[in-house]
């Protein structure tokens, strides 16, 4: 049963004396916001809690059913869309420092054949610069590991679903699978927190890299060449001898690198705006903390058709801190 059908007082309110007009109002709205998103209908279906079939009813002006309330749900769907439109969006992928160097072991791997790391604190830029990498650079492909993908057979499992690739059987076909795919593929992959990954799943990648010579790259916090002793522990030595180049990224967040991130939002940011968001990418969580701080101030400020000043982000930091 669809949730429409339940009786909501206020819903009751809104469908009194809705017009014939307001309804097709509605439905050319939808239909433009299906042409516009390229949405399919049983999707949007799904997020207006309509079965697909009610949804084409309406559009078509045939639903016999509850007309009205399809009308106020509809409209409800069409401006929480148009507010989140206009909402302050996160900041697009920047140059920074930081990102120069990810990029330079990225590109030194592919252009090699060769294992890297890349390792450092969370909030520094790591995944948004190697998804774009990724984006960049034909037959790359980015895979992120969590603790339910961090053994050998779920660590198969995720390379071979972005192959496009399918193997039910033991680890060792999987492997075998993994590896049939990738030689003179071409192909390289970025494996991000993969702090992760227990120790018989980085030897399969090392099994892999050895096989194929496909590029291969270890990203996360320090844990990922901490587990491994910086080669000095002998399970890990062989392992740690194929990572052709390694960077831990430290060092501050630089003025110009925060200017260039806050000024895809704010024109003209005045010094305390940047002094303040400087001081949180030089925080715990680095870039990702600051921008937190960023988008919530500019939330603020365009709800009074304002810019960014200090006084907003100061009122951000106070919720984002609990105070």
């Amino acid at each position: 049963m669809e949730a429409l059908k339940m009786v909501n007082p206020q819903v009751e309110e809104e469908k009194q004396e809705i017009s014939p007009e307001q309804i097709e109002s509605i439905r050319k709205a939808l239909k433009k916001h299906i042409d516009e998103t390229k949405i399919s209908q049983s999707k949007l279906a799904r997020q207006l809690g309509f079965s697909p079939s009610t949804l084409s009813q309406f559009l078509n002006n045939q639903y016999k059913g509850d007309v009205e309330g399809v009308y106020v749900t509809a409209k409800k769907y069409l401006k929480l869309h148009l507010q989140k439109q206009k909402a302050p969006k996160q900041p697009e992928f920047v140059m920074t420092e930081t990102a120069s160097e990810i990029m330079t072991v990225l590109n030194f791997a592919l252009i090699n054949n060769d294992m890297g790391a890349i390792v450092g604190d969370p909030g520094i830029g790591k995944t948004i610069t190697m998804k774009k990498f990724a984006s960049e650079n034909p037959g790359v492909e980015y895979i992120s590991i969590s603790p339910a993908t961090k053994a050998p057979i779920a660590l198969l499992d995720e390379m071979l679903e972005v192959l496009n690739k399918q193997e039910a059987g033991t680890m060792a076909a999987k492997q075998r699978a993994v590896i049939k795919a990738l030689k003179d593929s071409g192909k390289m992959f970025i494996i991000d927190e993969a702090q992760h990954l227990t120790p018989s799943s980085l030897h399969t990648l090392q099994a892999i890299h050895d096989a194929t010579k496909t590029p291969i790259i270890l990203a996360g916090n320090p844990l990922v060449l901490d587990q491994m002793g910086h080669g000095r522990i002998a399970e890990f030595a062989q392992l740690f001898s194929r990572i052709g180049i390694h960077r831990r990224i430290t060092g501050k967040k630089s003025k110009n690198d925060v200017r260039m991130i806050v000024e895809q939002n704010v024109t003209d940011p005045d010094q305390e705006v940047i002094n303040f968001l400087y001081e949180k990418a030089n925080g715990p969580g680095g870039f990702r903390y600051m921008v937190k701080h960023l988008i919530l101030a500019m939330t603020f400020a365009y709800k009074k058709n304002a810019q960014v000043t200090i006084d907003y982000l100061y009122a951000a930091e106070r919720m984002l801190e609990g105070e």
